[in-house]
């Protein structure tokens, strides 16, 4: 988390005091340019160590200059965040961004895709619908294009895979509640239909099985990402005999249904209840109580994915191959630190995390 951000073409052309085209123009020799601004760019770039990124180059002068990207919904705040580094990402090397919703079905998913291939697009970016039903036609139009999964992975998709690290993302936030004091932690998901709320659910059962006597799965039928998922959490923690003092959720969706309801119920959050969540949607530090969540690293797992592309695209010498970042712990309010309330920490490891745990018999 610590490493220096890698320059864009943007950088390059604010320093050279150039457009970002024109960064394009003068590393490519595409494009006639002036010499003066051919000299200030190539200054620029060494001197902020900026590699161009040969994927759209070299896959501009073949088709469209566009990249797919399929997401499962347009209503959840995540997904827009997703889009908007890819975007930025695909600007940075003058492609278009052609989008599609799948709605958590796979068989939407697989037309959408055949759609993005018609259209003519270079590559795709897919955030599967489904970790069992959604491999089919990642692979049908792998066939045809480059592509990369993003945040979440589907079975037997075979292509590469970008996401945060989900096991390290649930280790922060129950090392955190630990070290609040909390002892009696639950988890909420989102039903077990996706990659990254299988991975944290398993990553959560795994600390429990270290220490069960402070943590248990609560289980909501029907469960999904959603607000409802939470809302109808509340009532299964608040009667459940396990008496959590602490929930972790599946995402920020979900935590925030969770508190909303856990608050009409009565029940006081954090004073009885701390709340986490992960993803830090936009909304996340706006309601009261404000959410402690862990941050997916979006910008840089589309920088990522994008890299990744221009191998499965044969444009470098090395395979493509999956990638997981860390998140950040965002700690707010819900976890109750009132006095502190939005302070931002890099990960640290989660077998620090895991010991320590261990070590103190925390969990």
């Amino acid at each position: 988390m610590g490493e220096r951000r890698r320059a864009t073409a943007k950088d390059v052309g604010a320093l050279a005091k150039v457009s970002t085209a024109s960064v394009s123009r003068a590393l490519s020799g595409r494009r006639p340019v002036t010499k003066e601004v051919r000299e200030r760019v190539v200054a620029a770039a060494r001197e902020l160590g900026y590699v161009p990124n040969h994927f759209g180059s070299a896959l501009r002068r073949q088709q469209s200059a566009t990249l797919g990207v399929l997401v499962p919904k347009i209503t959840n705040p995540f997904f827009p965040s997703v889009l908007e580094e890819l975007e930025a990402a695909a600007q940075e090397i003058e492609f278009h961004v052609l989008i599609a919703v799948s709605n958590y079905d796979a068989e939407i998913e697989r037309q959408r895709l055949r759609e993005l291939v018609a259209r003519n697009v270079d590559a795709c970016v897919v955030v599967p619908a489904s970790w069992k039903s959604s491999g089919a036609g990642i692979r049908e139009a792998h066939a045809s294009v480059p592509v990369i999964q993003f945040d979440g992975r589907a079975e037997g998709a075979d292509v590469p895979h970008i996401g945060m690290d989900n096991r390290h993302a649930v280790s922060l936030l129950i090392a955190h509640l630990t070290e609040q004091g909390r002892r009696r932690i639950a988890f909420i998901g989102g039903g077990l239909a996706t990659s990254p709320d299988i991975e944290r659910y398993e990553a959560f059962a795994e600390i429990a099985r270290q220490s069960p006597h402070v943590a248990q799965f609560i289980e909501v039928p029907g469960g999904d990402y959603s607000v409802d998922t939470g809302r109808r959490g509340a009532h299964e923690v608040v009667g459940s005999e396990f008496r959590a003092d602490a929930v972790v959720c599946s995402n920020d969706i979900i935590a925030l249904g969770l508190i909303e309801e856990l608050t009409r119920l009565g029940t006081r959050v954090p004073a009885d209840i701390a709340v986490g969540g992960i993803d830090d949607i936009g909304f996340s530090g706006l309601f009261q109580p404000t959410l402690t969540t862990v941050r997916q690293p979006l910008r840089e797992m589309a920088r990522v994915a994008l890299e990744e592309l221009s191998r499965e695209a044969g444009l470098d010498t090395s395979p493509a191959e999956s990638r997981r970042l860390e998140g950040e712990l965002v700690v707010r309010m819900s976890t109750g630190r009132q006095r502190d309330p939005d302070t931002t920490r890099a990960a640290p490891s989660p077998s620090t995390h895991l010991n320590r745990r261990s070590a103190d018999d925390h969990d």
